[in-house]
C-alpha cells in the first residue's frame, strides 16, 4: 500500500473549495500537494515530480498542511498550514482578547471564551487563531463549555509564556 501520493487534479480542486467554504480563502497555493493514508496533507515544491515515490516507503515530507476529513468536506489546518491560509482567509478567524488567553493557548490549554453570539463565525468548522498580528494555530470551539479547544501540538507548547 502506497503510503504518501501526489493528490491530483481534482482531489486539489475539491481542497480548494473546502478552503474556500470553511475561510473565505481564494489565494491558489503553487505547491505540489501530497496525501497519506491517515488524509494528512503535506505541500512541497515542484521538484519532488523527479522523483518516483513508488520506489520509497515514505510517510511524509515537504510541509505538513494539515488534515482533511473527507467525508465532512472539513479541513484542520496544522500550525504551518492555518499561518499559510490564515493570511489570506476572510472567515473563521478568533483574535485572542488578552496575554492570559494567549499564555493559555500557547501552554497547550483549552481556553474560556464566549462566541455564541459572533455571527461572523461558523461554529461548527475548525477556527484559525490570532492574537495582535500573529497566527497561533487552530482550534475549535466548543459551545456546550464555551471553550476554543487547543489544536496546538505537544511539540510547540510552551511550558512558561512570557507576556
Amino acid at each position: 500500500m502506497k503510503s504518501l501520493a501526489i493528490m491530483n487534479t481534482r482531489e486539489i480542486k475539491e481542497l480548494h473549495k473546502i478552503l474556500k467554504k470553511q475561510y473565505d480563502f481564494n489565494k491558489k497555493l503553487d505547491y505540489v500537494f501530497l496525501i497519506n493514508n491517515k488524509n494528512r496533507i503535506y505541500i512541497i515544491t515542484d521538484n519532488i515530480r523527479e522523483i518516483n515515490l513508488e520506489t520509497l516507503r515514505i510517510d511524509r515530507i515537504g510541509l505538513y498542511m494539515g488534515e482533511l476529513f473527507k467525508e465532512k468536506k472539513e479541513f484542520r489546518p496544522s500550525w504551518e498550514g492555518s499561518q499559510i491560509i490564515g493570511k489570506d482567509a476572510k472567515k473563521n478567524i478568533i483574535e485572542l482578547k488578552n496575554k492570559k488567553q494567549f499564555a493559555e493557548w500557547m501552554k497547550g490549554l483549552d481556553v474560556e471564551i464566549d462566541l455564541d453570539n459572533n455571527k461572523k463565525l461558523d461554529l461548527d468548522c475548525y477556527l484559525i487563531v490570532k492574537y495582535n498580528k500573529d497566527i497561533i494555530g487552530t482550534g475549535r470551539y466548543n459551545k456546550k463549555e464555551k471553550k476554543l479547544m487547543n489544536y496546538v501540538s505537544k511539540s510547540r507548547r510552551l511550558a512558561t509564556v512570557n507576556v
